[in-house]
């Protein structure tokens, strides 16, 4: 079993995957979580994950998110996110992403 690993230093702008979702960090907030946004389906979604046990974690797993593109305050962070260009790139049995 490896070990779990420590909760990266995070800041607004940053960009984390949650699961298999690429996000970018909106805010920190004191007591350690982070609010988030992330594409589904080509709409933002804003979201608090929090770390645990070597993973960020969705706080309320199962509840929709908020629409991130009808918020202003995320407008930048929405605009990074969907700046990020994705590439794959396969040789033979390796695939090499790009994020």
């Amino acid at each position: 079993m490896e070990p779990l690993r420590e909760k990266p230093e995070v800041r607004p702008g940053d960009r984390i995957t949650i699961g298999a979702r690429n996000a970018v960090i909106c805010t920190v907030y004191p007591e350690g979580n982070v609010e988030i946004v992330y594409l589904d389906r080509n709409l933002a979604i804003t979201e608090d994950v929090y770390w645990n046990e070597g993973e960020w974690q969705l706080v309320r797993p199962g509840i929709p998110g908020e629409n991130a593109d009808n918020l202003p305050r995320l407008s930048g962070y929405v605009a990074i996110l969907r700046s990020a260009c994705r590439w794959s790139v396969s040789i033979g049995i390796l695939t090499i992403n790009f994020f």
